[in-house]
């Protein structure tokens, strides 16, 4: 596996899209759950992107000149593939997190399917190589979390950290508790 999954703190951090088509809308998306700021550069939009709030649009012409020092992280999904790959040499120099959409590159970081339920966030991906499998099992896995009870994973969160503060066997006291009822998690809460 070349690319592990890992969460990353979005928080004061601003993307840089590079494209404003359907590549760039769907990798958005996974974003828009995420305190990062982004910003789109291209010279059209889809009708999706426009219509999304709290992301900025800037309409102007992508060349191998674009400044990237203001950003934190930069998506790339451009139809001029040769001026991709110019981009992505002046990343690296620049040493930029970077990603290349919907091609094989040397992207320091990918996306994937990304489901988040009840502070539970789980991310598929296939190391890039098929998005729409990636889409079809996260829709499964989303599928999965709409039957978890929020108050049940909550509970089971307060259990976590009294577990901890007493020293106790958080791994193994929770898989005794995972198929209790919220009546029974109430309770050995109160008795902790």
């Amino acid at each position: 596996m070349r690319y592990f999954p890992i969460s990353i703190d979005t928080k004061n951090k601003k993307m840089a899209f590079l494209g404003g088509g359907k590549i760039a809308e769907r990798i958005i998306n996974n974003f828009l759950k995420s305190e990062i700021k982004i910003y789109v550069f291209s010279n059209d939009f889809t009708k999706k992107i426009k219509s999304l709030k709290n992301i900025k649009l800037i309409k102007r012409e992508i060349d191998e000149n674009f400044n990237f020092d203001l950003f934190d992280y930069v998506v790339i999904s451009l139809s001029n593939k040769e001026l991709a790959f110019k981009l992505e040499k002046k990343l690296k120099k620049e040493k930029k997190m970077y990603m290349i959409a919907d091609e094989r590159s040397e992207s320091t970081f990918i996306t994937g399917k990304v489901i988040e339920k009840n502070a539970i966030t789980v991310s598929v991906n296939t190391d890039g190589k098929n998005p729409f499998i990636s889409k079809l099992i996260g829709e499964k896995i989303e599928n999965l979390l709409g039957k978890l009870s929020i108050e049940k994973i909550n509970l089971l969160n307060e259990i976590r950290i009294e577990l901890i503060k007493k020293n106790y066997d958080v791994s193994r006291e929770t898989k005794k508790l995972i198929n209790k009822d919220i009546d029974y998690l109430k309770k050995y809460l109160e008795n902790l």
